[in-house]
């Protein structure tokens, strides 16, 4: 009976391990296949802002308690904390003028993407493009993306934009560090 009993343990107790092993193994992820969707929501993300197709972008989020922004400036920055403030941020879009602006147009480069089973996030450069009053511009700053899929599709769930450092007329990228030339230094 005693032997009975510790062949039955070992036989629950392996088909629990077993159970517990292919419920916790995550599905197979096809990574290109994620990544490639990915990137033609990023795209689109670029292409409705550049139209300021403000209900194309809100569908592009998660629009949860958690859905989050940074915007950092060279000089200050602002975070939206919850779909509520994002969402408010959107729609302040929609009274821009933009009339003097033309010949928007958005690219990504230098694309970092690390995919999971239903999550992923990015790094790239932001490029936008454009001209003001016949002036060509061109603005770059880094863009940080989580993204969360749901029911199958990709959604941004947090989004950063820093500005990024621009040479000044030195060259120097940032400009704002005093440089030390020695001179007129007293204690030598």
């Amino acid at each position: 009976m005693k032997k009975l009993f510790h062949f039955l343990f070992t036989l629950v107790g392996i088909s629990l391990i077993l159970s517990c092993q292919t419920a916790v193994q995550p599905e197979e992820v096809d990574v290109a296949r994620e990544k490639e969707a990915i990137m033609a929501l990023l795209t689109a993300e670029g292409k409705a802002a550049a139209e300021l197709d403000i209900d194309t972008i809100i569908a592009m989020h998660v629009q949860d308690e958690e859905d989050s922004r940074l915007q950092m400036g060279r000089e200050s920055y602002t975070i939206y904390n919850g779909w509520k403030e994002v969402e408010a941020l959107f729609e302040s879009w929609r009274d821009m003028d933009m009339s003097n602006v033309t010949n928007i147009r958005n690219s990504k480069e230098n694309v970092i993407l690390k995919v999971g089973n239903n999550w992923a996030w990015l790094i790239c450069d932001n490029i936008w493009e454009y001209d003001t009053e016949g002036e060509p511009v061109k603005d770059v700053n880094i863009q940080i993306n989580f993204l969360e899929k749901i029911d199958g599709e990709w959604k941004f769930s947090f989004q950063a934009y820093i500005a990024k450092p621009q040479p000044d007329d030195d060259g120097d990228e940032g400009g704002d560090e005093e440089e030390e030339s020695g001179e007129g230094d007293d204690d030598e």
